[in-house]
């Protein structure tokens, strides 16, 4: 099943616009083969037998889509190991010399530039440090490094996927890193690439809980609230691998909603944001009650949360995972206590993030959805 997610934040080309430029019996012809390269991804280690399997298609097509896919530099196959008697199988790969992707991590205190292939396996190729600099100021630089870290594989790369540690919509970044608003326009970072990359930016968040929910923690839920706790509380619903992300792409600011003291204000210009209560820097003082407040503040949060989103099940990362080890009575007595009374009984289990590195992870999902789509495949052969 094809997963797409459709907001202002960060979209190339829509479908509907892409489908309007190629026939319809190109696009079904492509169709299928998206399905097939993103089971690369989703189901690593995936083979041939499996994949045809999977969507119900004949032996006849299946030779004519492989040989197609295999043609145009897609995916690569290779012997797989005898499992019994039967007719021989192989293993799908993403081909050495397919598309790839960009991948840019924009972190609260630093940033890095990272290379994927259709399988989602990830280099890293630069990282550093923003140092005092505003987003207007760096933008600039990493537009430069970008470019130059990207140049050698230029004409493969057909997306640059974008992960902020902040708000963004569209193409604009509106809040950075929890910091006064400063907005800055995110599209200077294609110059010095080619024409035909394509720009996505999304929320690390966002992305992080379409991660977990796609190849993580919340694989196979129907629902799933992710929460990434940085220096703020983030977060996504998931539903069927789709993120709910709002008219302008900015849902999921969980940490600006009024769970903390309504007299205190934040940078964001609300006041009683929960993210100013759940503050995760007293781990490093070890300090006992300062810690149980901040466990028994996040999870009566995530209670809350859970009222009104009702997941199926929530998935933290970030540092999220270490506030509810610091005190893990403190944390489910606030759970309990902000869970509606019907809910407690079978409240959704609340499961650390799988994915060491959930922003990347789910950038390079996000990116994958968009290079199988029957445009962006047409194009490709095309060229």
């Amino acid at each position: 099943m094809t997963r797409e997610y459709s907001s202002k934040a960060g979209s190339a080309k829509s479908a509907d616009a892409a489908a309007a430029v190629i026939p319809r019996t190109v696009q079904r012809r492509w169709e299928v083969a998206g399905e097939v390269l993103r089971l690369l991804h989703t189901t690593p280690g995936v083979t041939r037998a499996q994949a045809v399997e999977q969507l119900g298609i004949s032996s006849a097509s299946a030779t004519d889509l492989f040989d197609r896919l295999r043609q145009c530099e897609l995916l690569t196959e290779n012997p797989a190991p005898a499992t019994g008697p039967g007719r021989p199988t192989t293993l799908l790969a993403a081909a050495p010399q397919g598309p790839l992707i960009g991948v840019l991590d924009l972190a609260g205190s630093s940033w890095q530039i990272l290379l994927a292939d259709l399988a989602g396996d990830v280099t890293r190729l630069a990282h550093g440090a923003y140092a005092d600099a505003t987003p207007a100021r760096f933008i600039p630089r990493l537009a430069k490094r970008l470019a130059e870290a990207l140049s050698p594989y230029a004409d493969r790369v057909l997306v640059v996927s974008v992960a902020v540690a902040g708000t963004v919509t569209g193409n604009r970044l509106l809040q950075f890193a929890g910091e006064q608003p400063q907005p800055a326009d995110l599209a200077p970072l294609l110059r010095g690439l080619p024409s035909h990359a394509a720009l996505l930016v999304d929320n690390d968040a966002t992305l992080g809980g379409l991660a977990e929910a796609r190849t993580g923690a919340a694989r196979g839920a129907a629902s799933c609230l992710h929460l990434l706790l940085t220096g703020g509380i983030g977060g996504v619903m998931v539903i069927d691998g789709a993120p709910v992300v709002g008219a302008s792409g900015a849902a999921g600011e969980f940490g600006h909603m009024p769970f903390g003291d309504p007299a205190q204000p934040c940078p964001c210009g609300a006041f009683g944001c929960w993210s100013r209560q759940v503050d995760a820097t007293v781990l490093d003082a070890g300090e006992p009650a300062a810690i149980e407040a901040v466990a028994h503040a996040f999870g009566r949060g995530v209670g809350a949360l859970v009222n009104g989103l009702d997941p199926q099940v929530v998935t933290v990362g970030g540092l999220a995972p270490a506030v509810m080890a610091a005190d893990p009575t403190a944390f489910e007595r606030g759970y309990h206590d902000g869970l509606m009374a019907f809910r407690r009984s079978d409240p959704p289990p609340v499961l650390a993030a799988s994915h060491d590195d959930g922003p990347v992870a789910g950038a390079v999902s996000r990116a994958i959805d968009e290079l199988t789509t029957p445009a962006v495949l047409e194009g490709w052969t095309a060229r």
